[in-house]
């Protein structure tokens, strides 16, 4: 289990509103990183401050229109060909402003893969609206 928590917590300190205020009423693109969780686990804790319809999108499939979908949950967003990222972002450019929100997860630090070109940087900012980081895992040795 994870502790949600964002990138910056300046802003929402400084606002005095807490984070699940902010998932629930402006409906911010949330990028999930850190181990290699199941979507199964991100959309059970994040379930509460999602609103319905939820939509799993696979890469291999088409997405759906964007008026039809409240969330979309884009699982390992990293492994994203380019041609993924474009239908990706083409999407968000059609959903309509408010209206619709991007749930992502990865295992990889996006910003390197950026650097390198083999990840949009008009995604990945538009995915890394607000940050949540899964602490590190850590093995407890007992003696």
């Amino acid at each position: 289990m994870f502790v949600p928590r964002t990138v910056a917590p300046s802003t929402v300190a400084r606002e005095g509103i807490p984070e699940w205020v902010i998932l629930r009423t402006r409906r911010p693109n949330v990028l999930f990183t850190g181990w290699h969780a199941p979507c199964e686990t991100v959309m059970a804790t994040l379930q509460p401050y999602l609103r319905s319809p939820i939509y799993f999108w696979a890469p291999d499939t088409a997405l759906p229109a964007p008026g039809d979908v409240t969330t979309l949950l884009v699982c390992d967003v990293a492994t994203l060909s380019l041609d993924q990222q474009r239908a990706l972002l083409s999407w968000l450019d059609q959903a309509a402003p408010g209206q619709t929100q991007v749930v992502s997860t990865t295992a990889l630090e996006l910003f390197p893969l950026v650097e390198h070109g083999t990840f949009l940087d008009t995604l990945y900012y538009r995915l890394n609206t607000i940050r949540l980081d899964a602490p590190a895992h850590r093995v407890v040795i007992e003696h």
